[in-house]
């Protein structure tokens, strides 16, 4: 059994998967297996192939070809395949520091983690400084939290950390697999770390998301019906703490969750369709603004979320939204 599995879904990366796959092959800690997951790739089979000869190069990588399925179940379908004691998530056009694996098998062992999140960043390809040697792994700040143990203010505090996207996800094979996303639900990192004893969140990047490549989703039309999906996520998020801010500490997560974690959330999706909505055409564009509307409607008039952690301006802005295209408008 391999210390850690790493999985990565694979859709007509062609040769922008070199990049991924080198840099796991270039890990300071060896024992690893690779399982890339093609999911029926249509590009002439040039995505097929190159995951293939690097099978056929080193025998700890394992290919599996099978009918398109779409990138959320395609993890899923990996993470059942892995064999590690912990397992790994990835993206194809992304890339580790040397040191990865070493330092998360460090920390998890010497800490005790169910499971860690490292810190990542937007990162151009040709940014070799980042790859330069950690150093003291015990040097590198890691908040480590205990559920039973540590305050809620801690734990709220820890949780505000996170980051919510479906790749990037460390932890123990059998914590990963209890909690199944076959779409994209932003709840999920919540679920993880609720269900964990000890988790982390180490924070210096270690992992790189090519944010200069313009396929990427920064550069891309927001698509009808990702707001209500990241909608539906948030909603989970407010309830699992609320259902829980039964006393003071959980109040105090509460609290912390909803002002480093939705609150942020909601206005990060707001500049990206303001930038990226103009790239639909009229019919969509206004289907994206109404499922924000119907999501500062939520967040405003049910969820009851005050302006002043909201904003001035960007309550109003979103008390707009929620009126003209809230509440199911056409």
């Amino acid at each position: 059994m391999p210390k850690v599995s790493i999985v990565i879904p694979v859709y007509n990366a062609g040769e922008l998967l070199r990049i991924a796959v080198d840099s796991i092959l270039a890990q300071t800690e060896k024992d690893f297996e690779l399982i890339l997951m093609d999911d029926g790739s249509t590009d002439g089979g040039v995505t097929a192939r190159l995951a293939d000869e690097y099978a056929a190069a080193d025998k700890r990588i394992r290919v599996i070809h099978k009918a398109n399925q779409g990138v959320m179940k395609t993890r899923e379908v990996g993470i059942e395949q892995a064999q590690g004691e912990y397992v790994y998530v990835c993206d194809q056009d992304d890339y580790l520091h040397p040191q990865f694996l070493e330092y998360a098998l460090w920390a998890c062992k010497t800490h005790n983690l169910d499971y860690l999140k490292i810190l990542h960043e937007f990162g151009s390809i040709n940014a070799k400084e980042r790859l330069a040697p950690l150093g003291d792994f015990a040097s590198v700040p890691l908040v480590v939290i205990d559920n039973e143990t540590n305050s809620g203010a801690e734990i709220g505090d820890a949780a505000g950390k996170l980051h919510t996207d479906a790749w990037a996800q460390f932890g123990k094979r059998e914590l990963l697999r209890e909690y199944p996303c076959t779409v994209y639900d932003v709840s999920r990192v919540f679920h993880l770390v609720n269900k964990a004893k000890r988790w982390g969140v180490e924070e210096v990047p270690l992992y790189y998301y090519h944010g200069d490549i313009a396929g990427s989703m920064i550069h891309r039309a927001i698509p009808k019906g990702w707001i209500d999906e990241l909608h539906a996520g948030w909603d989970k998020v407010y309830d699992l703490y609320a259902g829980k801010a039964v006393d003071a500490r959980g109040q105090a997560i509460f609290s912390r969750i909803l002002e480093k974690q939705i609150v942020p959330h909601i206005k990060v999706i707001f500049h990206m369709i303001k930038r990226l909505n103009k790239l639909n055409d009229r019919k969509t564009r206004r289907a994206v603004w109404r499922e924000f509307g119907d999501m500062a409607r939520d967040f405003l008039f049910c969820r009851k979320v005050p302006a002043k952690i909201i904003g001035t301006k960007h309550y109003i802005e979103y008390l707009f939204f929620a009126v003209f295209f809230g509440g199911g408008a056409k």
